[in-house]
């Protein structure tokens, strides 16, 4: 957004700048929450071990994301077929 923003504070002698990280560090929560709820994309983030990688080396974890990737994608096409199926 740029447009002007307008946040209202209880603290006394806060900067923009320290606003502003709260107001990210919020934000963020709020995105989880969101994820965890939502029936669709939330069950895939779950079932596949979250968003955090962990792993030893910038070649594992780009192949550990890959495989995630293809296994979302082949669990999409699977609904998506399943409900054209229903559908039809």
């Amino acid at each position: 957004m740029k447009g002007a923003w307008c946040l209202a504070t209880s603290y006394k002698n806060a900067t923009v700048g320290f606003l502003k990280g709260l107001y990210g560090q919020r934000w963020g929560i709020e995105c989880g929450f969101r994820d965890t709820k939502d029936p669709r994309y939330g069950h895939f983030v779950s079932s596949m071990g979250g968003k955090l990688v962990r792993t030893i080396g910038m070649v594992r974890a780009k192949a550990k994301i890959g495989l995630r990737n293809l296994t979302y994608n082949m669990q999409r096409f699977t609904f998506l077929e399943g409900a054209r199926g229903r559908a039809a």
